[in-house]
Order: C-alpha cells, then sequence, then structure tokens
C-alpha cells in the first residue's frame, strides 16, 4: 500500500509545479518517515523519500525554499547510516559491516536534488549541506572519516574484492537455509537481493558525486569569492586527485562470448561498473578542473583512452546490446567525452605525444559507428571530435 502511494505521489509531482508545491508542503512529514522500504532495491522510486525528492527535483524555487532544519534531519539519518549496520540485512543473515552503505546513498541522492538543479548547483543550499556534513564526519562512511580511514581508492579497491567473495557479499548458506520456501520465493519475486560490494561503492559514487554537485561555480571562483574559495579547499581536502586518477583508472569487467556462442555478461548490480567512475570524473572537474596538459593526457592513457577502446570492441553483433556496452556508453558520452571537448585547448602543441592523440582520435570515430547510440551521444562524439581536430 505505502509503495502504490509513492509511486503515484511520485508520478503527481512530475505533471506540474503546482503539484511539487503541493506535496512539497508536507515535505517534514515525508522526512520524518524517510527510512520506510530504504533497505528493498524493489521499492526504489517508491518510497517516502523518493516522493520527497519529487517534490524538489528540478525545481529552483522550491529547492531554495528548503530550510537548514530540513537539510539537518536528513544528514542526521545519513550520519546514522555511517555508524551502525542495517538490521533489516543484518537479520536476514547479511554481514554486519558496522555501518549502513545501502541506506545511507539514498539519503545522499536526496541531497543531491537539494543542492543541484536544472544544471547548475544550488549555491546556498550547497554551502549549508557541506557545513552540515562536516561537522558529521560520519556521513562519510568509514573511507573518508579522517582517523582511520584509508582514503576513497582503497574503499573502492576492497568493495571490489568484497563483491568478488560470495561469503562476504551476500547473506551467509546458513540464514538461507533457516528461512521458509515463501520468503524465498517473496524475495525472489521482488528482486530484493543486495550486494555489498557494490553497495558499497554506489554508496562512495553517489557521495562523491554530491560533493561534486557541492563544488562552487568556476565564476565565483575567478572572481575571488571567499566562501566559495573555501568550499573548494574543504572538499578538495576529503578526496586526493590521486584517489579519482586511481578509480578512473580501474578496468570494467567485460562481457565475453562463450565456445558455444552464448553471451556472458558481468553483474551489474553485483560489481563495479560505469556509474561509478562518472561520479569521479565530475568532481575531478567540478572540484579541480583539468588546466594541466601533461594531466590530461595521463588520465587520457590511463583511464579514458582504455574505457574507449573497450567501448568500441563491444560495437559487434553479440555484444553491442549488453547492460555494460550500453553503460559504456552512457558514462563516455554524458562524463568523458564533455570533459575532453571543454578540455579540447589543452590538445595544442601536443606533437611529441602524436601516437597517444591519433589513437584517440580513431578509436573516438571508430565508437562514432556504434550501432546501439542515442542521437544525444552521437552529437556529444562530433563535438569532441570537432573540438580536438580543431
Amino acid at each position: 500500500m505505502v509503495a502504490n502511494c509513492c509511486r503515484f505521489l511520485c508520478y503527481f509531482c512530475r505533471i506540474s509545479r503546482q503539484n511539487q508545491k503541493a506535496m512539497f508542503d508536507h515535505l517534514s512529514y515525508l522526512l520524518e518517515n524517510s527510512s520506510v522500504g530504504l533497505a528493498s532495491p524493489s521499492m526504489r522510486g517508491s518510497t517516502p523519500l523518493d516522493v520527497a525528492a519529487a517534490s524538489v527535483m528540478d525545481n529552483n524555487e522550491l529547492a531554495l525554499a528548503l530550510r537548514e532544519p530540513d537539510l539537518e534531519k536528513v544528514v542526521q539519518y545519513l550520519a546514522g547510516c555511517g555508524l551502525q549496520s542495517c538490521s533489516m540485512l543484518v537479520s536476514k543473515g547479511y554481514p554486519d559491516i558496522g555501518w549502513n552503505p545501502v541506506e545511507g546513498e539514498r539519503y545522499l541522492d536526496f541531497l543531491r536534488f537539494a543542492v543541484f538543479c536544472n544544471g547548475e548547483s544550488v549555491e546556498e543550499n550547497a554551502n549549508v549541506v557541506v557545513r552540515l556534513l562536516i561537522r558529521r564526519p560520519e556521513c562519510f562512511g568509514p573511507a573518508l572519516r579522517g582517523e582511520g580511514g584509508n582514503g576513497l581508492l582503497a574503499a573502492m579497491m576492497e568493495a571490489i574484492k568484497i563483491s568478488e567473495d560470495p561469503c562476504r557479499d551476500g547473506p551467509s548458506p546458513t540464514s538461507e537455509a533457516g528461512r521458509t520456501l515463501s520468503e524465498v520465493l517473496l524475495e525472489d519475486e521482488e528482486d530484493d537481493t543486495i550486494h555489498m560490494g557494490n553497495a558499497i561503492m554506489t554508496f562512495y559514487a553517489a557521495l562523491i558525486d554530491l560533493l561534486g554537485r557541492c563544488a562552487p561555480e568556476m565564476h565565483l571562483i575567478h572572481a575571488g569569492k571567499g566562501e566559495a574559495i573555501r568550499i573548494r579547499a574543504i572538499l578538495r581536502s576529503l578526496i586526493p586527485i590521486e584517489d579519482l586518477e586511481g578509480v578512473i583508472s580501474i578496468p570494467f569487467p567485460m562481457p565475453t562470448l562463450a565456445k558455444d556462442g552464448s553471451v556472458v555478461e558481468p553483474d551489474m548490480s553485483a560489481g563495479f561498473c560505469p556509474d561509478h567512475k562518472a561520479a569521479m570524473v565530475l568532481f575531478l572537474d567540478r572540484v579541480y578542473g583539468i588546466e594541466d596538459q601533461n594531466f590530461l593526457l595521463h588520465l587520457l592513457e590511463v583511464g579514458f583512452l582504455p574505457d574507449l577502446r573497450a567501448a568500441s570492441s563491444l560495437d559487434t553483433a553479440a555484444l553491442s546490446a549488453t547492460d555494460m556496452a550500453l553503460a559504456l556508453n552512457r558514462y563516455l558520452c554524458t562524463a568523458v567525452l564533455p570533459l575532453l571537448t571543454k578540455c579540447a585547448p589543452l590538445f595544442a602543441g601536443t606533437e611529441p605525444y602524436a601516437s597517444l592523440i591519433d589513437s584517440l582520435l580513431h578509436t573516438v570515430y571508430r565508437l562514432s559507428k556504434g550501432c546501439c547510440l542515442t542521437k544525444a551521444q552521437r552529437d556529444a562524439i562530433e563535438e569532441c571530435l570537432l573540438a580536438t581536430c580543431g
């Protein structure tokens, strides 16, 4: 009943701004009940927190009407996720990891709609959210909490190891044995399986994405605005550029053809995927910016070009429509190629690196021939080719 009501209210909010306003008036109530359903993947898009997000989504006026106590309430819930495991998952036999990335990611997602509207940062909310988060370091997950945290790259590598180990990634076999047949069937029907490794990666990706969107717009930095410069310094202190570079360099598990001709696909809900890298590219662009030619060429060599080659190699009759191929196209065309287009002036005077630039142009051109690209993706490829050649 709750899921169906929430699904209806999310659609209700999308119909008109008047409907959004009508729902926004109940925001406090929605946030007070926001923990309902967050640990169930089958309820994504159908929880009170989703309705709260829908009530401010892409609406600058309502995003600006958010009050600090409402944002503080969400940050408080997020901090709770950083301090204790999800009791529902532990009761189902999942490993007790001491914190709750599954529900934490959903609160981060709500904050993203509060700080970023219609392609631009909502400066007032972004500043408030950064201030609230740094007061509660537990919001950053164990890796970024400060004392004892090993940093983002180490957390992602450890999460990949967890995703490859069935004993750490899902419920223990003994807990499965104790469940009734009806419980197992119900879970299968609703697809409520959680992969702990993927959940940890998705939490950190959502966190990095949120922090990247909290970054002050560049014109404020150039204007010498003190608050903007301070916020950017805080964000840089949280995530070193070396960690971002490290995550961007991690290769993806690729679909392959078995001997009998069938496709063997990696489970996108279980491991490292392109969405996780997209957050790193966004943070790198908005918080650090790429202004050094050598750094751009290094990123190209260790991260961007290998992923472009991987995407173009999947453009075959059997593999072009796999989940990984489509996700790679999305990541490259919405995150990587627009960044390369923006940085195109740095390709001037790169004659000593001619083979690398040639390889980039050939690979992007080959990608442009892909059979499963959308019009927007073809446009992004075209703009990148024109800018780089220019």
